[in-house]
């Protein structure tokens, strides 16, 4: 699970080490200085009694002057055999959807791009011959577009990307994306 400030060809906030400034026996909370000068604040606290994981990123403009920027969540899955992966929503539009993974594999680093009303309402569930199911559940108003690649194929992961939507933030101004993530043994 990492985090980017930024797009395709400009991302920080993914390698940047995180210092630790809470944690407890179910949550921690870590914040970094991006490359580009944001700072990330990213908690993340697992509930009681359930295989759920919630993950609050927040992003803080430190500056003196307006910036623009967009957070971006990278969730990286390895549910068994990738071809076997399967995807499926009900989109913005209240279409039911079931990407297949593998035109996602054949879109080599592209992937399959979810915008307007393709984009899932605001959630979406994977499963694949591990037996598992990981359901992402996030703000449907926070997320401008969703991602899917898998490249190299050889990896076998298949990465799952949330874009929220761009921001001009004013001096000390916040964002925040926020997600779930849930876990289920499947039979």
């Amino acid at each position: 699970m990492g985090n980017f400030v930024g797009g395709n060809f400009n991302p920080c906030g993914f390698l940047e080490p995180g210092i630790v400034t809470a944690s407890d026996a179910r949550s921690v909370t870590m914040v970094t200085t991006t490359l580009d000068g944001f700072q990330l604040t990213r908690t993340m606290e697992l509930e009681e009694g359930k295989p759920t994981v919630r993950i609050i990123n927040k992003l803080t403009n430190p500056s003196e002057k307006a910036r623009t920027a967009q957070l971006r969540s990278n969730l990286m899955l390895e549910m068994g055999s990738l071809g076997s992966t399967r995807v499926g929503f009900v989109n913005r539009g209240g279409q039911s959807s079931a990407p297949d993974v593998r035109e996602v594999i054949g879109r080599l680093r592209e992937g399959m791009f979810f915008a307007v009303e393709e984009a899932p309402e605001g959630s979406w569930s994977f499963t694949g011959d591990k037996g598992l199911r990981v359901v992402q559940a996030f703000d449907r108003e926070q997320v401008d577009f969703t991602w899917l690649c898998a490249y190299p194929e050889a990896l076998g992961e298949l990465e799952v990307e949330l874009w929220a939507v761009r921001r001009t933030l004013g001096p000390n101004e916040s964002v925040e994306l926020r997600q779930s993530i849930t876990v289920e043994r499947i039979e």
